[in-house]
């Protein structure tokens, strides 16, 4: 995600971010000089998919939120844009991202998200703090965030599977709360 989020505040473009890095795919080697295991397996959310009991899992594809295509649906991607909305609920949230398109995306903190996330789901209201107190200083806040992407009635739901799976200024959950609860001393 910090790879994501960095790479949108360049404002580079594509429908893939790769960090500005070229892969030499021959022989792939780690920054100490040793072979890097062999990437296997798919992308999924924890518990979901095969063990991968050899090599490493590969890279999430990060998507601008414009460039999500039919080919994204049901796949695990890091989706990143600019926050328009939080709307906080007792039994779900969402976090709607701004679209140049017309695109009505959120990313969607579902039922599932709560019951494996239920303490931290009690710290949500912080991140509206957050969100309104950057609106107050005219500042966009981007979001990131790694999930399952699913197409629905209304638009894009993007379904992350644990808190740490999505950031605001490339700040996760905690320093969120950290940074709104120094705003209010």
């Amino acid at each position: 995600m910090r790879r994501a989020y960095n790479a949108f505040t360049k404002k580079q473009t594509g429908s893939e971010i790769n960090g500005g890095r070229k892969r030499n795919s021959s022989n792939p080697t780690s920054p100490t000089g040793g072979l890097v295991d062999e990437i296997s397996g798919t992308a999924i959310l924890f518990g979901q998919g095969e063990d991968i009991t050899k090599g490493r899992e590969p890279r999430i594809p990060v998507r601008l939120l414009e460039n999500i295509s039919e080919q994204d649906y049901f796949q695990v991607r890091c989706i990143i844009g600019l926050v328009s909305h939080i709307h906080l609920e007792e039994k779900y949230a969402y976090i709607n991202l701004k679209s140049t398109k017309g695109l009505n995306i959120k990313i969607h903190f579902n039922e599932n998200f709560i019951v494996n996330n239920r303490v931290q789901f009690e710290l949500f209201p912080y991140i509206k703090d957050y969100a309104k107190s950057k609106k107050e200083v005219k500042s966009e806040v981007v979001c990131c965030c790694v999930g399952e992407v699913k197409k629905t009635e209304k638009g894009i739901d993007v379904r992350p599977d644990r808190y740490s799976a999505f950031s605001l200024d490339n700040k996760k959950l905690y320093a969120i709360l950290h940074e709104v609860s120094n705003l209010f001393k």
